[in-house]
Formats: structure tokens, C-alpha cells, sequence
């Protein structure tokens, strides 16, 4: 048989031995790269029959796997180690109302004036983000807010 006998190829300029079967192949390949019809056909096939072979080797898989979706809760382990570093406070004042699940606490102005810098001055915040800033920090300087914010104005206003 042809193609039972070995050839010597140049390919990706270094010389090889490879059989004819190899060698055609290589060539076939070349071809399609170039843009020959027949060639593309036939790789084409060869990529089909590649995909058909490893679908009946490759195991059954049920369905996939779901996503675990759990939410742990706040956890107030690290509430105390903020308060020893000065980054949070008791807010005295939601403290002394009944029924709270844990102690309710204000962010000092230095971190959030620290975080506001590092995010360009909270540029591109709108209005609830800065609600949000308001009631959880610990007496916000106006000199923090931007100036719309400061006097009160809607955000994005002067």
C-alpha cells in the first residue's frame, strides 16, 4: 500500500519523517489555510467526525451542577476589632432602641473621607449612594460631600 510507507516533509521548516497518510494530511491542511474549497471540505469533515468519536467516548453527564447560593449573615465577630482600630462607633442613639439584633454602629469621618479619595471624590454616585453615606457615618463634614451635596442641592445641581 502508499500509504503505508514513510516520506521525509519539510514542515514549519524542519525535515521530518512522517507516513504518506501524515504527509497528505498536512498538506490537505495547508491547502484548506489557503483557501481551496475541497480542502476546506475535507477538514471540515475530518473536525465532524473528530467531534462525533469524542461524543461517544465522553461520559454521561446529568445535568450540571447547581450553583450553591448561600448568604451568611453579617457577622459581628469583626465588629469589635473595628472599634478597637477607630474605624466605627456605637451609635448611641439606635442603641437605646428595643429589639436590636446586634449593636447598631456609625463609621468615623476619617475612613470615609479615606474611601471617598480613593474613589475620586465619589464621582459617580448618585443620590441614595450618598443617603447611604450620610446615615451610616459618624458626623460627615460637608468639606467630604461634594458641593451639591453639601448645600443640599440634588446631586449633579449647583
Amino acid at each position: 500500500m502508499l500509504l503505508d510507507k514513510t516520506v521525509t516533509a519539510t514542515i514549519g521548516g524542519k525535515v521530518r519523517e512522517m507516513s504518506m497518510e501524515e504527509a497528505i494530511q498536512h498538506r490537505t491542511f495547508k491547502d484548506a489555510l489557503a483557501g481551496k474549497a475541497k480542502a476546506i471540505r475535507q477538514v471540515l469533515e475530518w473536525i465532524r467526525d473528530r467531534e462525533a468519536w469524542f461524543k461517544q467516548r465522553r461520559p454521561v453527564q446529568s445535568s450540571p451542577p447547581e450553583a450553591m447560593r448561600e448568604f451568611s449573615p453579617d457577622p459581628d465577630n469583626a465588629d469589635q476589632a473595628l472599634m478597637i482600630l477607630g474605624i466605627v462607633r456605637i451609635d448611641q442613639y439606635r442603641a437605646s432602641w428595643n429589639k436590636l439584633e446586634r449593636t447598631p454602629l456609625l463609621i468615623e469621618p476619617w475612613p470615609v473621607e479615606l474611601a471617598l479619595r480613593r474613589n475620586r471624590g465619589g464621582a459617580g454616585f448618585d443620590e441614595g449612594d450618598w443617603a447611604d453615606i450620610k446615615r451610616c457615618t459618624q458626623e460627615l463634614g460637608a468639606q467630604m460631600l461634594p458641593a451639591s451635596q453639601a448645600s443640599g442641592e440634588p446631586h449633579g445641581r449647583a
